[in-house]
């Protein structure tokens, strides 16, 4: 299941594992409250997530975080994949911007084939 984490409380967060749902994705594309906010043209959107995410934590649930990568958060991936870490995430999701939907208004910050090279090289392990 995908969620911003808004709407999660302790409640639904057990009707969750109830329902058979064994990991949830929150997206969270920015290292801290302001640049999250601002990349999800939503004040108040990273506290919110925040607390999704402890609401799972409290019942069990499991946990992943994934991030869209943009030119705007691009030099934060790495204190993004450490608030993963410290929140106990299971593992944490990068994913490239495609400008369709809400995201055709992002479509100048996409990133290029050199600005994954210049930012990820050394940075991901090789299996």
């Amino acid at each position: 299941m995908a969620t911003n984490g808004t709407l999660v409380d302790e409640s639904t967060a057990r009707r969750m594992v109830a329902s058979g749902i064994q990991r949830v994705s929150v997206s969270i594309d920015g290292r801290d409250a302001a640049s999250h906010d601002s990349f999800r043209g939503e004040p108040g959107a990273f506290a919110g997530a925040m607390r999704g995410i402890e609401a799972m934590k409290s019942v069990g649930m499991e946990f992943q975080i994934n991030t869209t990568i943009t030119a705007a958060n691009l030099s934060q991936i790495k204190d993004i994949l450490e608030l993963a870490k410290g929140l106990g995430a299971a593992a944490h999701h990068i994913f490239l911007l495609v400008p369709t939907g809400r995201g055709r208004d992002l479509a100048a910050q996409a990133i290029t084939a050199a600005d994954m090279k210049k930012h990820f090289c050394g940075f991901i392990k090789k299996a």
